[in-house]
């Protein structure tokens, strides 16, 4: 920036930075810098006078507070959801600092009589948006609590004892029955994995279900096999897994 009360011969008229910082922009009109202010889209007229200013700090920046909107924006975005409600936490509270942050320079300034810090509304809604999206947090808490349970139930079966009991061709398919029984102390729904096994090779797989065996009860299950290429080989039926029902299947 060219010393005050020069005539920057590169400059063409238009709006520049204020070489005062008082405001954003000042109007050059090609010879001389005139009292045609603006500061966040406004107009104003700011006389300059004939001594030169006193060059201060840049003026202050909107940049902390739009910052701390964004992060308060993702934060409600994804606060709701299982397991990233802690992503959703961290933001909201981060957004909540930078607008503290913002405010209180705004009002340290004010106090000095220094230019008052841009950007304090969106630094206030920042903090609303805060404030909601850490609420939503508790909702995400609680369906990741609920997803955790639905998991669990999947993987953890309980106790149990399954068999095939019979294992048949029937019109050319392959025909498994068989039975499991809950050796647990509440009811539980099983999803079973059976192998069909082509002179012990796997050929082919089928999952069955199973819901509501009480504790101590035994529940029968059968499934019947897609292919009908077995020939004459010898077929075995084998339990390849169990699992809890499907999540949220109940």
């Amino acid at each position: 920036m060219e010393p005050w009360g020069s005539e920057p011969p590169k400059f063409a008229a238009g709006w520049y930075p204020d070489p005062t910082h008082r405001f954003e922009f000042r109007y050059y009109n090609g010879e001389r810098w005139t009292a045609d202010v603006s500061r966040q889209s406004n107009r104003y007229v700011d006389p300059i006078g004939t001594a030169p200013p006193t060059f201060g700090p840049p003026p202050p920046s909107r940049a902390m507070a739009v910052t701390a909107l964004v992060f308060s924006l993702c934060a409600v975005a994804i606060a709701w959801l299982p397991f990233l409600f802690v992503v959703g936490a961290a933001g909201a509270i981060t957004a909540v600092i930078l607008g503290v942050l913002v405010l209180r320079r705004s009002a340290r300034n004010t106090g000095a009589g220094q230019p008052v810090a841009i950007g304090q509304g969106l630094a206030v809604g920042a903090i609303c948006t805060s404030i909601a999206a850490l609420a939503l947090c508790v909702v995400g808490f609680h369906l990741t609590r609920v997803v955790l349970r639905e998991v669990d139930k999947l993987v953890n079966p309980g106790p149990h004892e399954v068999q095939i009991d019979r294992c048949e061709r029937e019109d050319g398919h392959i025909v498994a029955e068989g039975s499991i029984r809950n050796d647990d102390t509440e009811t539980h729904g099983y999803t079973i994995t059976i192998a069909y096994r082509l002179d012990g090779d796997r050929w082919e797989t089928d999952s069955v279900r199973v819901i509501d065996v009480g504790a101590g009860e035994r529940a029968d299950f059968s499934s019947t096999s897609d292919s009908v290429s077995f020939s004459s080989a010898a077929v075995t039926c084998t339990i390849d897994n169990v699992f809890g029902p499907a999540p949220f299947s109940d």
